[in-house]
């Protein structure tokens, strides 16, 4: 038994970081790529978020409230539209802030990372060399996906050339990694 494998530290670059985590991505994608480009309507938000809240894809009472609250007929004209615009129109959206920037997400795809707790805790390690997790207050937590996640997203993907979606694989495979194993690798 000479073939058993170990975790093992070694430093690489940025590109082969995200394209090495990206393959560990264990999430079903092909709900994601079917409908992330389709026309916008209540059946193919509603498949997206479905995708978004995992494997049962059930809503809770508030993500049923939050999704009522979308006014969906402005949404197709929003397509490709900056963040400053996207959020602007999206002002009215106060709680879920999670499901919010998914949303603003599929408004702009190329543009506008998902956040959740998984990257998140992927970018505080990266960039801070710490885990922290996602704050509980919503404007904490847009503050830092605002003025944090979403710059640091944006140098990766300039810094890679690698497709938005390769990089949020890597990201959330890597920010679950983290909070499964940071005993293994002595890291708080």
């Amino acid at each position: 038994m000479d073939n058993i494998l170990i975790l093992n530290r070694q430093g690489t670059n940025l590109k082969s970081f995200i394209k090495f985590w990206a393959k560990l991505y264990d999430y079903d994608n092909n709900t994601y790529k079917e409908y992330i480009h389709k026309k916008i309507n209540s059946e193919n938000l509603n498949r997206l978020f479905q995708w978004k809240n995992g494997k049962d894809g059930k809503f809770s009472d508030s993500q049923i409230i939050f999704l009522k609250k979308i006014r969906i007929g402005e949404l197709n004209k929003l397509r490709n539209n900056s963040f400053e615009n996207i959020e602007k129109k999206l002002e009215y959206i106060t709680t879920g802030i999670i499901w919010k920037i998914f949303l603003m997400h599929i408004l702009n795809p190329n543009e506008i990372p998902i956040f959740d707790r998984h990257v998140y805790r992927a970018y505080s390690f990266i960039k801070f060399g710490k885990i922290t997790e996602l704050p509980t207050y919503n404007k904490t937590k847009y503050k830092e996906f605002k003025e944090g996640y979403r710059k640091f997203f944006t140098e990766l993907k300039q810094e890679t050339n690698l497709h938005h979606k390769t990089i949020d694989d890597a990201l959330w495979a890597y920010g679950k990694f983290l909070k499964s194993y940071s005993v293994l690798l002595d890291i708080k």
